[in-house]
């Protein structure tokens, strides 16, 4: 069993799953919401996958829900959690290579699909960078403004309070305890105006340096801010070295790409790579969700459907996003029960016998 990794003061990584995204980009702008077990993601974005793994990153989106261990997760859990981790997705060539498979290699057009890549990718965290500045500005606006009178109020009803206190010790009356309570009340009456429970709380309230509420979220959203404007200095560095150099700095030209192509392997043959992939998986990355890449799509009908079989029963101990661009695992996810599996359509799907026996 994989070690649990501490998800903050308390909470421990027992399960972590993809509650609700927003996926920005002209007709596809839309909220995908994600089943608690398996989800289909049906569609022939070739960038499907990225997205759903760009999610899991230390730097996710801030319109993106998660769960821990059932309940709904905070930004400090998620940073503890994902700090460390390469999340990517189980592709085709993984089985491949397990099946002892050369890729085929294919020539691709230049540095036009990587800066294409790159300018929308750039483009999704420019309107991530402006909600998280936006979300700021509001959290400042509802945060407690103190006032340089306020600071003299609470100045004085503090003195109030302290000096009957010193009365009642020396007095020891009814009326002098009466006086302490009262004068405690009204101070604390005014301190819980602005969510401060102390004059030193009161002069940071506000600021994002606080305890309340309204500093909290001013934090958060500050986190956030830093975190979208880092990740949009990344990408356009790298689109400036692409568009200047012909690729990123320091690395090696891209000139091909490799396809594999299973069809021809029987179901108990494809099955077994699949838990062999699945097994290396778990134990490389026991946390968060599995994203299948269009494995389905390069099985054979017969094989295909075993797999959409195991990778259900994989997903009642982890969820498990499937992304397909064949209409027959669509077609399955549609006929399958609400509580196992649910089907989200996010583009055009291929025919069922594109890939064929």
């Amino acid at each position: 069993m994989a070690k649990r990794a501490s998800a903050g003061p308390g909470r421990t990584a027992g399960f972590l799953r993809l509650v609700a995204a927003h996926r920005h980009g002209g007709e596809q702008d839309r909220v995908v919401e994600f089943h608690p077990r398996l989800t289909v993601l049906a569609g022939s974005d070739p960038d499907l996958a990225n997205w759903v793994t760009s999610l899991l990153d230390a730097n996710f989106p801030t319109d993106t829900n998660f769960e821990l261990d059932g309940a709904p997760a905070t930004a400090r859990d998620l940073q503890l959690l994902l700090r460390d981790a390469t999340p990517s997705p189980l592709r085709v060539d993984a089985l491949a290579l397990l099946a002892g498979r050369a890729p085929e290699v294919r020539s691709t057009p230049p540095e036009k699909s990587a800066a294409a890549h790159l300018g929308k990718e750039l483009d999704r965290w420019e309107r991530v960078r402006r909600d998280a500045k936006n979300r700021l500005v509001r959290a400042r606006e509802h945060a407690g403004r103190v006032e340089p009178f306020d600071f003299t109020e609470a100045a004085r009803l503090r003195n109030e309070w302290l000096h009957a206190v010193q009365l009642d010790r020396r007095e020891h009356q009814r009326r002098t305890r009466h006086a302490v309570e009262t004068r405690r009340q009204e101070y604390d009456r005014f301190l819980a105006r602005f969510g401060a429970t102390s004059s030193e709380e009161l002069s940071v309230v506000g600021t994002g340096f606080g305890e309340t509420s309204g500093d909290v979220a001013i934090r958060e959203a500050a986190t956030f801010v830093s975190m979208a404007e880092q990740r949009c200095a990344r990408l356009r560095s790298a689109l400036e070295g692409i568009r200047r150099f012909g690729s990123e700095p320091g690395d090696e030209p891209h000139v091909a790409t490799t396809t594999h192509h299973l069809h021809d392997i029987d179901a108990d043959a494809a099955d077994r790579l699949l838990v062999r992939a699945l097994a290396r998986r778990e134990y490389v990355r026991p946390i968060g969700p599995l994203v299948v890449d269009r494995v389905l799509d390069a099985l054979n009908p017969v094989a295909r459907r075993r797999a959409c079989d195991r990778l259900l029963s994989h997903s009642s101990v982890r969820q498990v996003v499937i992304v397909t661009s064949c209409s027959a695992v669509a077609q399955w996810a549609a006929r399958a029960r609400a509580i196992d599996v649910s089907l989200t359509e996010v583009g055009d799907v291929e025919p069922a016998n594109r890939v064929t026996t």
